[in-house]
């Protein structure tokens, strides 16, 4: 099943014992692969956000808009105590805790890139669905999201509007045409030009995210 990865963003994780909502995911930029998620457990926790990796996540069920997540508020809770809280307050990033922790989306992203992997290995869901597009000659648009496959929890395409200061028409392209990932401050590089991205299948045309949605799309880019 396929589904938005902006619909990701706003589900409920449901931990053993308390719930808590995705704000934030991180992908692998060589595999597209969904690699950790960043979680608002509303205060929950003394560090209010949690970052788990993917392996912790299970049951994705984009209708009910939910999933679950092998964390318990124990187990939080004394590991913010060995090893996340103090790493974070004393700036000593150096050793990989099995969680990340923080106060706020900026600790916990600067934390991420100091201890998991760097912004070349990683990338921000929500930095990048907040950058241009572009490719090497022009603007194209903005990126505004990314389709992922529910079962290997990897973006399979990206979705770009058209209009590049006020809304027009969304577009999918297949990922294998994204030569660069951007973010907020910087561009998202496409292997396609403007025109070809304008006549590729409208992504509001298709009434659900299906296997003919994607062999259309696919055949329309020469991939089939």
């Amino acid at each position: 099943m396929l589904f938005s990865l902006n619909d990701l963003v706003g589900f409920s994780a449901k931990a053993k014992d308390f719930e808590a909502s995705v704000v934030d995911v991180f992908l692998e930029r060589n595999s597209w692969q969904v690699s950790h998620l960043v979680l608002d457990t509303g205060g929950i926790l003394e560090n209010r956000l949690a970052v788990v990796p993917s392996s912790a996540i299970s049951d994705v069920s984009p209708g009910e808009r939910t999933l679950r997540v092998d964390l318990t508020k124990e187990k939080a809770e004394a590991q913010q105590l060995l090893g996340g809280a103090s790493l974070l307050e004393d700036g000593d990033l150096s050793v990989l805790p099995e969680l990340i922790f923080g106060a706020d989306e900026e600790t916990v992203t600067k934390a991420f890139f100091s201890t998991i992997g760097t912004q070349d290995q990683y990338f921000s869901f929500v930095a990048a669905a907040s950058s241009k597009a572009v490719n090497t000659s022009e603007t194209i648009g903005s990126v505004i999201g990314f389709i992922v496959e529910a079962d290997t929890m990897t973006a399979t395409h990206i979705t770009v509007d058209t209009g590049i200061t006020v809304p027009k028409s969304q577009h999918v392209l297949p990922v294998s045409l994204v030569e660069e990932v951007g973010s907020t401050d910087s561009e998202t590089v496409l292997a396609v030009d403007k025109k070809k991205l304008g006549e590729s299948p409208e992504l509001e045309q298709f009434d659900g995210l299906d296997r003919h949605w994607i062999d259309r799309v696919a055949s329309y880019y020469g991939l089939s």
